[in-house]
């Protein structure tokens, strides 16, 4: 069984100390601590949602010949940014669990092809107009308990 641990992480959240780690998504973490063994290697995959959009996510494993231990899922603020450009989940919050793998998912309408930009995104005329539509915590709480649903499928 995994160990969990669910961080949140700030918007504009690239310098350190600008993040905190607390307990957030119960139905996540619910699911993500039966995790199987098994995981994906570290690239962006997608996972269908039911109005015909898709969830981006990416896992980075800490060993990438064996799922670890623990899992440590990150939680992004609300900016117009991919998580994939945030530089504290890779430069500061992987020290949280350092020889966990990592799990991160974009909000609703980003993946990695938006450009970063270091500010709120609020003025960003390049956000997309999904993001700007239907991203919600609502939204957020059912996209992350189907990416771990998703790791359990795949895990066998």
């Amino acid at each position: 069984m995994r160990n969990v641990l669910i961080a949140m992480v700030l918007a504009a959240s690239n310098r350190p100390g600008r993040f905190i780690s607390r307990a957030l998504l119960p139905g996540a973490c619910a699911l993500a601590i039966s995790l199987p063994a098994q995981a994906q290697p570290t690239e962006q995959h997608w996972l269908p949602r039911a109005d015909g959009s898709a969830i981006a996510y990416y896992l980075r494993q800490h060993d990438p010949d064996r799922a670890a231990d623990s899992l440590l899922v990150v939680v992004q603020g609300s900016d117009c940014n991919s998580v994939a450009h945030n530089h504290a989940v890779c430069r500061y919050l992987r020290h949280v669990l350092p020889r966990a793998d990592l799990l991160t998912v974009d909000k609703y309408g980003i993946d990695v092809s938006l450009p970063y930009r270091d500010d709120d995104g609020s003025d960003r005329a390049d956000c997309p107009r999904a993001y700007l539509l239907h991203d919600n915590l609502d939204q957020r709480l059912r996209d992350y308990p189907a990416v771990v649903a998703r790791l359990r499928q795949q895990g066998g």
